[in-house]
C-alpha cells in the first residue's frame, strides 16, 4: 500500500512538472499570451525601452495580413531575431537576444567583428523580402543620416515578454546606428 502510494505521487508530480513546464517558462520570460492582432499603442508602450531617448532613427513595421504571417513563420526564421547590417563592409551579423548584449555591443563599438556570427545570403532574401513585400510601417521615425553605419533589424513580438525585451534594450549602448527597424508579429487591430 505505501509503495502504491509512492507511486502514485511520483506518477502525480511528473505529470504535473511536465504539463507545466510551459507555464514555467512563461513565468520566467514574462511571455503573455500570444495576440496576433495588438494596437499601434501596445506597440509603441512595449518597444519604449528601445525607442525613448535615442539618438537613431526608428520603424516599427508589422504585417500587412495574417497569411504573410504565418508565411514567415513557415520560413522558419528563428524569433526573436536581432541582425545587424554594417554598411562599411555591406555585412549581416547575428546579435544573441539571450546572451549578453552589452559584450556584444562592446564588440561592435570596437569594429571587433570577427567575433560576431555572419547571416548567411538566405537571411538577407528574407529579411528584404520581409521588409519590401509583407510588412507595412505603422511608426516612422527614421533618419537619413549619413554618417552612421549600423542598420539594426529586430524580429520579435509582444508575447516574447518583458524579461527578453529589457535584455535586448542594451543594443541602446551600440553607437553609430543609424535606424532600428522593429518587425512585429503581429497584426492591426
Amino acid at each position: 500500500m505505501n509503495k502504491i502510494l509512492k507511486i502514485l505521487v511520483l506518477s502525480f508530480l511528473i505529470v504535473i512538472g511536465l504539463s507545466s513546464c510551459n507555464a514555467l517558462l512563461k513565468t520566467y520570460l514574462g511571455i503573455k499570451d500570444a495576440d496576433i492582432y495588438v494596437s499601434n499603442q501596445d506597440r509603441k508602450e512595449y518597444y519604449e525601452g528601445m525607442i525613448s531617448n535615442v539618438d537613431y532613427g526608428y520603424s516599427i513595421r508589422t504585417f500587412s495580413d495574417s497569411t504573410k504571417l504565418l508565411n514567415t513563420f513557415k520560413e522558419g526564421l528563428s524569433m526573436p531575431m536581432l541582425v545587424l547590417e554594417y554598411k562599411e563592409n555591406n555585412q549581416f551579423y547575428y546579435l544573441n537576444c539571450y546572451e549578453d548584449i552589452e559584450y556584444q555591443a562592446d564588440l561592435v563599438n570596437e569594429k571587433n567583428f570577427s567575433k560576431l556570427e555572419i547571416a548567411n545570403n538566405d537571411i538577407r532574401k528574407k529579411l528584404n523580402k520581409i521588409l519590401n513585400s509583407e510588412t507595412r510601417i505603422v511608426v516612422d521615425n527614421r533618419n537619413n543620416i549619413q554618417d552612421k553605419d549600423i542598420e539594426l533589424y529586430y524580429l520579435s513580438g509582444l508575447f516574447m515578454g518583458r524579461r527578453l525585451q529589457k535584455r535586448v534594450d542594451k543594443i541602446k549602448k551600440i553607437k553609430n546606428i543609424k535606424n532600428l527597424n522593429i518587425i512585429d508579429l503581429s497584426v492591426n487591430e
